[in-house]
């Protein structure tokens, strides 16, 4: 599982260039630029969570898991 805090670790998903450019064309999308993306990032502790594998999830510690049932559940979060 990797944990992206900051906008430009996009570039670090293990996924073909032009989808990481969607992705980030995705998260800036409702900022102005990226400086205010990630200011926004940064003032709400914002992480961006790429599971890798199902074996990913043995290696999340028990607050991540829960974290990550609140998002499957509620997607907005």
């Amino acid at each position: 599982m990797l944990k992206i805090t900051n906008l430009q670790q996009t570039s670090t998903l293990p996924i073909a260039t032009t989808l990481q450019e969607q992705v980030k064309s995705i998260l800036t999308e409702p900022f102005h630029d990226e400086a205010e993306t990630q200011q926004a990032w940064d003032e709400l502790q914002i992480e961006l969570w790429f599971l890798t594998s199902i074996s990913d999830l043995s290696a999340v510690v028990v607050d991540d898991i829960n974290q990550l049932k609140r998002a499957l559940a509620y997607t907005e979060f």
